[in-house]
């Protein structure tokens, strides 16, 4: 009997070690991943890894698409990620920075990551005008169209960005949405260049963005801060006038996470 116990117990733990390491597989992937592939990258048993990815995708941690068959993360294991993400120093410095913008512009202030091709909202201080531009914590807006997803995009290396046009459709929402990868490609130069970025009613007619850049002790980018206005509010001499602000804020909030050119310098020879 004990050591039938025993042996439960290893394979109880060899059950989860296994789901575990499924779960951080997906998570470096960019697109869904089909069954045989997981199988094959991990070495796990092909039944073994249906039945972990069958009940995650019953918790939701897992999502499969119907037409490709391909499994990528789900939503809970993204809000996961959102909670942990709340306990890290980009939360708690991300905060302050946050409420500095918005008491210097009255405007909503917002911290986005990046997860796959898309911005997050991972942290937001809200204007209190009646008339505000507020997204949901959690929810996802395209890199192209968006003032932080430009800049999230254009602090790619050249293979990602690549592999992005090659993924991503260019759909354009408003007649303010660039659609074409060379205008794009011309935007996200100046962008990196200045290290900011507009959203001139690209995404939504009525609404304006600046971001800035955040980047870590790698020199790496790791979100972006902006600040989200109605257009009525936030003419482009008004943006231009609150630039320095976002740029000065996202340096602020960067060094805060042990960025210095020293280190991103050094980060590069290596």
């Amino acid at each position: 009997m004990e050591r039938y116990g025993r042996n439960n117990r290893d394979s109880n733990v060899k059950s989860i070690d296994n789901g575990l390491t499924v779960l951080e597989y997906l998570s470096s992937k960019n697109e869904g991943v089909k069954l045989t592939k997981i199988c094959k990258d991990l070495d796990i048993n092909i039944t073994a890894v249906y039945r972990i990815l069958k009940t995650m995708r019953k918790r939701g941690f897992v999502e499969q698409d119907d037409e490709t068959q391909k499994y990528r993360l789900g939503l809970h294991a993204q809000l996961l990620g959102i909670l942990a993400m709340n306990q890290t120093n980009l939360y708690k410095y991300g905060l302050a920075c946050l409420n500095e913008i918005c008491k210097s512009t009255l405007e909503t202030a917002n911290l986005v990551i990046k997860d796959r091709w898309e911005g997050v909202y991972i942290l937001q201080v809200e204007s209190q005008n009646a008339l505000r531009v507020a997204n949901q914590v959690g929810s996802r807006v395209p890199l192209y169209c968006t003032a932080a997803g430009k800049v999230l995009l254009a602090h790619l290396d050249n293979g990602h960005r690549q592999r992005y046009y090659e993924e991503i459709e260019l759909i354009p929402f408003t007649p303010n949405t660039l659609d074409s990868i060379k205008e794009l490609e011309e935007e996200i130069k100046t962008i990196r260049e200045t290290n900011i970025a507009y959203d001139r009613e690209e995404q939504a007619l009525g609404e304006v963005c600046i971001a800035a850049p955040v980047f870590n002790h790698n020199g790496e980018i790791v979100a972006a801060i902006s600040i989200s206005s109605p257009a009525t509010r936030l003419p482009n001499e008004r943006m231009e006038e609150f630039s320095p602000l976002l740029k000065n804020e996202g340096k602020k909030l960067s060094r805060r996470l042990g960025f210095s050119e020293e280190s991103k310098a050094l980060a590069k020879a290596i």
